[in-house]
């Protein structure tokens, strides 16, 4: 499996905002992300419209910005892939054709393979990543 670099932006995007805790520019975390502003503001967009980020108008002196809608603890590595590049599967054309599952032993693997990389992908929320919490922990056992 392979994370494209737009699901790599969005989940740092994401981190800028955490770490930050409020409204924050699109140059700032442009700036020290090392994101072009016209990639971020794709990205942000996309991440508005799933209700992950909220757009902040400015205001005279206050400068305008993004937050965080949606807390990093409600926020799986899953839904991140899934958001940022469509359904996470080994071989889409299997789940496309579920009658391929029932008629090869190979696809029957292919699926229950995707199975479990889907599963592990969901035990990692963004913010276990973010603190380290659950990952100091898995790779301790």
């Amino acid at each position: 499996m392979k994370i494209n670099k737009t699901t790599d932006y969005a989940i740092r995007i994401i981190r800028a905002l955490y770490d930050n805790g409020g409204v924050v520019t699109s140059k700032s975390i442009a700036e020290k992300e090392n994101i072009s502003q016209g990639m971020l503001m794709k990205i942000m967009r996309t991440l508005k419209s799933l209700g992950i980020v909220e757009s902040h108008q400015g205001r005279g002196e206050v400068s305008g910005g993004f937050s965080l809608r949606k807390s990093p603890k409600n926020l799986t590595l899953l839904d991140m892939i899934e958001a940022m590049e469509g359904p996470v599967v080994m071989a889409d054309w299997v789940r496309d054709d579920l009658s391929l599952i029932n008629i090869s032993t190979v696809y029957q693997e292919y699926d229950r393979i995707t199975n479990i990389l889907r599963m592990e992908l969901e035990r990692y929320s963004l913010y276990d990543i973010f603190t380290n919490d659950k990952v100091k922990t898995q790779t301790k056992k």
